[in-house]
């Protein structure tokens, strides 16, 4: 009694959430709180992930000579130029700048609008790069959310009517409980490693115990995007196959077992070829 909420009730609720930190980021970035936006891109991280998606972008290339004289980064220890090639080093992984692309088209759209230079670098380019962590926040709070409902209808560990309220209460404790809710407000990886580890998570939960081809070749790219977005996150892909583990050796007697592994493992290297 007083705990029943729908599956859809509770996406719409986590999406009102996103719109209202979207309104808050948009406030304090019109404030500007001791003179400083939101909406920019500094330091040595952010600058080059920002770097390499305006370089795919508009140049459709990997130099970021030409980003890092418009927006140097505030350190160059891991950009310096290297002898061998005359570029710039880059050891982070592309995964958040891909995501970030169709955000930074988007605005620079906007600019070109609304008359400001089209260059990548103008003023709606710059926001709609940076609330691209709240709205990977929010993808990655409802992926969490379907997750903790599934795990909860599989284990019967509550009472039906109360599971979709009980996943809920956990997706929002996770977000103000840990270091999400912060980096929602960050020009770095760590909102999008978050929806892309929810997402892998919720689709291995679903195909774990099946054999489907084009379910592991979809887990497959989800955990090969997910580990070029930061590259702690390679241990996630290791999880998958430790779990058939607990299924003995007979599983590697099934012709399906391996049809849908080394889909798996073809999905990870698709993901791995443009970083390597």
């Amino acid at each position: 009694m007083g705990l029943r909420m729908s599956t859809k009730i509770g996406v719409r609720i986590i999406v009102i959430f996103t719109i209202l930190l979207l309104g808050v980021f948009a406030t304090l970035d019109y404030m500007a709180p001791a003179g400083r936006r939101l909406a920019k891109v500094k330091g040595e991280d952010p600058v080059n992930y920002f770097g390499t998606a305006h370089s795919m972008l508009f140049d459709h290339d990997f130099n970021l000579n030409n980003e890092y004289e418009h927006m140097p980064p505030d350190g160059r220890f891991w950009t310096l130029g290297q002898p061998s090639t005359g570029l710039p080093g880059s050891p982070w992984g592309l995964g958040y700048s891909f995501l970030s692309m169709p955000l930074l088209a988007l605005g620079t759209g906007v600019d070109a609008l609304t008359g400001h230079p089209a260059d990548g670098y103008s003023q709606w380019a710059i926001y709609f790069y940076c609330v691209g962590s709240l709205i990977f926040t929010g993808c990655g709070m409802v992926a969490l959310f379907l997750l903790l409902q599934s795990v909860a209808a599989y284990w019967k560990i509550l009472p039906e009517e109360h599971q979709s309220i009980y996943a809920l209460f956990v997706t929002f404790a996770v977000f103000f409980g840990t270091s999400v809710g912060y980096y929602a407000f960050s020009e770095m990886a760590h909102a999008a490693t978050f929806l892309c580890a929810s997402v892998f998570l919720l689709l291995w939960w679903r195909e774990r115990e099946s054999g489907s081809a084009r379910g592991w070749l979809v887990l497959g790219l989800a955990g090969g995007f997910l580990s070029i977005t930061r590259w702690q996150d390679v241990l996630y892909l290791a999880g998958p196959l430790l779990f058939d583990l607990g299924g003995g050796l007979a599983i590697l007697a099934r012709a399906s077992w391996w049809r849908s592994r080394l889909l798996y493992a073809a999905g990870i290297g698709v993901c791995w070829a443009p970083q390597i």
